[in-house]
C-alpha cells in the first residue's frame, strides 16, 4: 500500500514539475509584490523544489552558476544578520530568492524548443502590457516636457517612478525587437519538419508579424518615461540586435564614438552628463555623484558584510547625510546597480553577482555560433544578450532591476533564458523532446 502511494505521489509530482513554470510565476509575483504576500510566495517556491526532487529525482539541473549563486545566498543570510531594518531587508531578500527560483525553474522547465519559444512570447507579451500601462501608472510630476499631454491621461493608483518602469521596459524591448528583426530574413516555411513542428513554425510566423508593432509601442513608452539612462540603454539594445541581423552593423559603433569625441572637443560633455544624471528627483550629475559617493563610503565601512539589503535610504540619512541633494528628496537606492549590489551583499556578493553576469554573457557569446541554424535559440541568445547589455548600461546610473525594485526577477529570467539556449546538454533535449511531441 505504501509503495503504491509513493508511486502515485511520484507521478503527481512529475506532472506538477512538467508545469512548474506557471506555479513559479505565481510564487514570484507574490514574493516580489509586498512583504504581506512574500511568505506565501516563498513557501510556494520552496514547495516546488521538493516536488521537483520527488518527481524528477533531483533538486535541479546542474549549471555553471551554482557556486556563485551559493555565495549570493550566503551573503543574503549575512545581510539579514547585520541589517538595521528587518522589514526592508526581508522584502529585498524575498525578491532575491524569487528571482533565483525563477531562473532555476526556467532551466528545469524549458527543455523543448516549444517551451523556449513560449518564454520569448511571454517576454513580448509582458513588454506590450508594460508599454500600454506606462502612461497610466508612472509619476507624472517626474516627467519633463510632456506634462501638458500627461494632464489629459487618467492615472491609476499610486504612481511609479518613470525610471523604474523604464528599466523594466528596456530589458524587455529585445524580445519583440529580436523577434521582428532577426526573423525578417528567415524562411520559416522551409524549416526541416523533423526538427520543427508545424505549431512551432506557425508561432514563429505570428511572432514575426506582431513583433514590429509591439516594438514601436515599447519604444513610445520608453520615450514617455523621459529616462535618459533607458534611452542610452535602448541604443545598446538596438546595436546588439543590429549586429545579430548583420555583422556589418558593427560599423555603427563608430557613431557614438564620433559623437562623444565631438562633445569633448566642443566642451559640451558636462552638459550631456548633467542631462544624463537628471531624473527621479535628482537634478543633475553632481547630485548623482554625491549619491554614489555615499554608497562608496558604505562599501568602504562594511566591505565584507554589506549594510543590509535595501537599507541605503535609512543609513544615508543617519550616517552619510547628503549636502547637494535636498533633504526632502527620497533616495531609495544608490542609483548604480553595481554599487547597490555591493552595499546590499558586501564585496563577496558583488564578486559573485559579477561572475554570474560575466559567465552567462560569455556563454551567450560562445553560443551565437552554436545556435546559428536554429531560429528559436538564435533569437533567444541575441535577445538575452541585448537585455543584459541594457541592464548593464542602465545599471550605470540606476538600480531599478535589482532587489530594491519590483523589476528584481528580470535579470534572473534573462540568466535562465540564456542558459537554456546555450547549454550543450539542453540542445539534444530540445530536439529529442520536440520529436516526441510530434
Amino acid at each position: 500500500m505504501l509503495k503504491k502511494f509513493l508511486v502515485v505521489s511520484q507521478h503527481i509530482a512529475a506532472w506538477i514539475a512538467r508545469h512548474e513554470l506557471w506555479i513559479t510565476s505565481v510564487g514570484v509575483l507574490l514574493a516580489t509584490a509586498s512583504l504581506r504576500f512574500a511568505p506565501w510566495g516563498l513557501a510556494l517556491l520552496a514547495l516546488l523544489w521538493f516536488i521537483r526532487r520527488l518527481g524528477r529525482g533531483r533538486w535541479s539541473v546542474s549549471t555553471p552558476l551554482d557556486w556563485p549563486v551559493g555565495i549570493v545566498l550566503v551573503m543574503g543570510g549575512v545581510s539579514w544578520l547585520v541589517t538595521a531594518d528587518r522589514e526592508a531587508t526581508a522584502l529585498a531578500l524575498s525578491r532575491l530568492l524569487a528571482g533565483l527560483s525563477l531562473m532555476y525553474s526556467i532551466i528545469n522547465w524549458a527543455k523543448t524548443r516549444a517551451r523556449l519559444l513560449l518564454i520569448l512570447w511571454g517576454g513580448t507579451f509582458c513588454a506590450l502590457l508594460l508599454a500600454l500601462a506606462t502612461p497610466l501608472v508612472i509619476s507624472w510630476q517626474d516627467v519633463k516636457y510632456l506634462s501638458a499631454l500627461y494632464d489629459r491621461i487618467p492615472h491609476l493608483g499610486n504612481p511609479l517612478n518613470p525610471n523604474m518602469m523604464a528599466g523594466a521596459l528596456v530589458m524587455l524591448l529585445p524580445f519583440p525587437l529580436a523577434g521582428g528583426l532577426l526573423l525578417l530574413r528567415q524562411r520559416l516555411s522551409t524549416l526541416p519538419t523533423i526538427r520543427f513542428s508545424t505549431a512551432t513554425v506557425r508561432a514563429l510566423q505570428l511572432w514575426r508579424v506582431i513583433s514590429i508593432p509591439v516594438t514601436v509601442l515599447v519604444g513610445g513608452a520608453l520615450f514617455f518615461t523621459q529616462s535618459r539612462g533607458a534611452w542610452l540603454a535602448t541604443g545598446g539594445v538596438m546595436f546588439v540586435i543590429g549586429v545579430g541581423f548583420t555583422p556589418f552593423f558593427l560599423g555603427v559603433l563608430l557613431l557614438p564614438l564620433l559623437v562623444g569625441g565631438w562633445l569633448v572637443w566642443r566642451g559640451q560633455w558636462v552638459g550631456f552628463l548633467d542631462a544624463l544624471g537628471t531624473g527621479g528627483g535628482i537634478a543633475g550629475w553632481d547630485q548623482r555623484v554625491e549619491i554614489w559617493s555615499r554608497a562608496l563610503y558604505m562599501l568602504q565601512d562594511f566591505p565584507f558584510t554589506g549594510t543590509g539589503a535595501n537599507t541605503y535610504p535609512l543609513l544615508v540619512n543617519v550616517l552619510y547625510p547628503l549636502f547637494i541633494v535636498s533633504p526632502t528628496t527620497v533616495i531609495p537606492h544608490a542609483h548604480n546597480l553595481y554599487l547597490q549590489v555591493g552595499i546590499d551583499l558586501g564585496l563577496p556578493g558583488l564578486i559573485a553577482f559579477l561572475s554570474i553576469l560575466l559567465t552567462v554573457f560569455f556563454l551567450a557569446v560562445r553560443g551565437v555560433r552554436v545556435c546559428a541554424d536554429d531560429p528559436v535559440r538564435r533569437v533567444a541568445v541575441w535577445a538575452g544578450m541585448a537585455s543584459l547589455i541594457a541592464m548593464m548600461i542602465h545599471g550605470m546610473i540606476d538600480a531599478t532591476t535589482w532587489i530594491v525594485g519590483w523589476g528584481a526577477p528580470l535579470p534572473w529570467l534573462i540568466f535562465g533564458l540564456l542558459l537554456v539556449a546555450v547549454l550543450p546538454t539542453e540542445a539534444s533535449l530540445i530536439e529529442s523532446e520536440d520529436r516526441a511531441q510530434e
